[in-house]
């Protein structure tokens, strides 16, 4: 009797370890996935955000003043690199904060023969551990400020794509989960 009742324990002490680390390894992998989808909504939105800001700022009279606003964001540490690019793809201006994670974006856009889609819906991801979450926002040339909401369906055809943002955010955090 004894040992039949050392072995109850025994099995009863796996079964629930067993239980235990399976839940914890998908755990783990479900808060993964929300992370880096969190993660590249992010870059999404500061891409779309940055190409707003960027939008009328394109021509040579603001070139600077652009440099200026693109490089004072890019500046934070979460920043990989920050490239705009005008409508024909001609980069107009780079921060490069991490070198690796361009050369792996560069290595990716040869792959695609340097052409990337016009309107990304998601964002690209690099590293072993998709850490770098990368966007592409375009940016679009401003309506007049003298519209009105009666205008705006008639004049909405006189915006144009001035040009490229790809920003590439990267969250330390992912590689260790």
């Amino acid at each position: 009797r004894y040992p039949l009742q050392r072995k109850v324990i025994l099995w009863t002490v796996l079964m629930i370890s067993v239980g235990a680390f399976s839940c914890a390894i998908v755990l783990n992998g479900i808060a993964r996935d929300a992370m880096t989808r969190s993660h590249g909504m992010y870059a999404r939105a500061v891409s779309q955000t940055l190409a707003s800001a960027v939008s009328g700022r394109l021509r040579d009279s603001s070139l600077d003043r652009f440099r200026e606003l693109v490089d004072s964001v890019g500046q934070a540490p979460r920043f990989a690199f920050v490239e705009v690019v005008d409508a024909r793809g001609d980069p107009l201006h780079r921060l490069l904060n991490d070198a690796v994670a361009w050369q792996e974006f560069e290595v990716w856009r040869q792959a695609q023969r340097g052409s990337l889609p016009v309107l990304m819906t998601d964002a690209l991801f690099l590293g072993d551990a998709r850490e770098v979450a990368v966007f592409r926002a375009p940016i679009v040339s401003r309506l007049p400020e003298t519209v009105t909401t009666r205008d705006l369906t008639h004049r909405i055809d006189d915006r144009r794509v001035e040009g490229f943002v790809v920003v590439a955010l990267r969250d330390l955090t992912l590689p260790d989960t």
